[in-house]
């Protein structure tokens, strides 16, 4: 948790020691739960939930 340049280079030097550990389509589906396109399709369904409930 060091935010300084060397704190930086020490994390980057890290990864790339270390980069033949992660797999490209785990780290993209756990991006996708970012997705603008899920949050707008989460939030609409929010909604239309809220509004069915309280009719």
């Amino acid at each position: 948790d060091d935010y300084s340049v060397d704190g930086l280079v020490t994390a980057i030097k890290k990864f790339e020691v270390r980069s033949s550990e992660f797999k490209k389509s785990v780290i993209l589906k756990q991006a996708e739960r970012f997705s603008k396109e899920r949050f707008k399709r989460e939030i609409v369904e929010f909604v239309q939930q809220s509004l069915t409930s309280k009719h």
